[in-house]
């Protein structure tokens, strides 16, 4: 079979027109082209003018095509990057620009045609610029027969409305912070989150007395999802944050995970797991406590540790309107998912990390050098083997005949001590044989 997308990129804004009186008529915050997020008005980046954008859910083989078009307001380019898929026999619609494709110019239209395989979780998002960051994502289902599907005896149901993003989310751009991190180490955005676009984290004022202050203010709500008692239910579990990771409990509900980025594993319960950006998980949850509505929390960590945390709600057939304006209360501590693996003799080895060096994209070292600088107004350059990736002027795989050896490098060819204090960018290349 094939499945056909279209798909328009754009600049949109949350809260717009198309939220009518959102969130102090909260039916009118679910009209269709509303965006909600968590209550900050501002600017984003969406597909189809939803958040998360449009769900692709197919068949195992089925070909699946995507016109993408490009109606970004501010002439930027972009691209879809299909997160799972394997791609074999079709690599020029993998999608990150400049490596399989031409960025998608404003404007322009571009069919992505490939099989949809494995199985399983996966998603989809922008690979151009920060677009992910800013609402540029959705999911991708594939789904197999239940006899293919080994762990298909321990649920009942798996139902599109239990697919739940979870990522981070600011009140600016992406690229709002990007710039005061690099130029200036000011992180004063407070970071928030969102479980399926939707948070309740801000009031948004409504009306104003003569001296500016807010008279009255409601808040956005947050995302339900809907269980019967006795059940049980797959629920997939996808992160598209940009830096943040989250703990995850539903409380009064162990989980069993059954899957973790697309591929089936033991089943494993726990009470709580740690989801990073661009993993995701298939979880089951049995309906067995009594009927009524129950937390579903997702704790920010690393740089949202402690403010990037949000909630939603896990709604019983039969049970009260869920008070949206409660108070979650502590998170139970609980078993939670992670084992060492026996690390004493398991050697783990990275070849990223940061540098405090000069880099001629943040600072000019003829004018003053990174190390300098008082205080904490320092830059920590990302890099691997020493190196910061630099995308080629072309296509690698569409255009080989206009790539020149003296963009690429690696390890062996840098001068690791030079690159200690000054900035290694290129295009950096590992080369594999083929088949091994």
């Amino acid at each position: 079979m094939t499945c056909e997308y279209n798909f328009t990129v754009e600049t949109y804004l949350t809260l717009s027109k198309a939220c009518w009186d959102c969130p102090f008529n909260v039916t009118d915050c679910f009209r269709l082209q509303c965006v909600s997020g968590d209550g900050h008005r501002r600017p984003i980046v969406t597909i189809n003018r939803e958040l998360p954008g449009p769900a692709i859910e197919v068949c195992e083989g089925d070909r699946v095509v995507v016109w993408v078009t490009n109606e970004l307001d501010d002439g930027a380019t972009t691209s879809i990057h299909w997160h799972g898929m394997h791609q074999k026999g079709t690599p020029y619609m993998d999608g990150p620009a400049h490596i399989t494709q031409c960025p998608i110019q404003p404007m322009e239209t571009f069919r992505y045609e490939f099989v949809a395989t494995p199985a399983g979780t996966h998603w989809y998002h922008s690979h151009s610029a920060m677009q992910l960051g800013d609402g540029a994502y959705g999911s991708f289902i594939v789904r197999q027969p239940q006899t293919a599907d080994h762990n298909s005896p321990l649920y009942d149901l798996d139902l599109s409305d239990h697919v739940m993003h979870i990522t981070d989310w600011m009140p600016v751009l992406s690229i709002d912070r990007y710039l005061n991190l690099m130029h200036d180490a000011y992180l004063g955005h407070e970071m928030s989150a969102l479980i399926n676009g939707r948070a309740r984290n801000y009031p948004v004022p409504n009306t104003f007395n003569t001296s500016g202050s807010p008279l009255s203010e409601a808040y956005t709500p947050m995302a339900e999802f809907h269980v019967q008692k006795d059940k049980r239910y797959l629920f997939r579990l996808i992160c598209p944050a940009q830096k943040c990771a989250f703990r995850v409990f539903f409380d009064d509900h162990p989980v069993q995970i059954v899957s973790t980025d697309g591929m089936p594993v033991s089943p494993v319960t726990v009470d709580s797991l740690i989801i990073s950006p661009g993993e995701r998980y298939d979880v089951i949850i049995s309906a067995d406590q009594p009927v009524d509505n129950y937390w579903i929390r997702a704790y920010g960590l690393r740089d949202c540790y402690n403010k990037g945390d949000v909630v939603a709600i896990l709604k019983y057939d039969g049970a009260d309107d869920a008070n949206q304006s409660a108070d979650p209360g502590p998170y139970k501590n609980g078993t939670m998912y992670g084992p060492l693996l026996d690390a004493r003799n398991r050697p783990i080895y990275s070849a990223m990390t940061f540098l405090n060096n000069d880099n001629s994209k943040f600072n000019n070292k003829d004018l003053y050098d990174v190390k300098s600088l008082p205080g904490y107004k320092y830059h920590l350059t990302p890099v691997m083997d020493n190196i910061t990736f630099r995308l080629p002027p072309v296509p690698l795989l569409s255009q080989p005949e206009d790539v020149q050896e003296a963009w690429f490098c690696n390890k062996s060819t840098v001068n690791h001590s030079q690159c200690q204090h000054d900035l290694c960018r290129c295009t950096h290349r590992l080369m594999v044989q083929h088949g091994q």
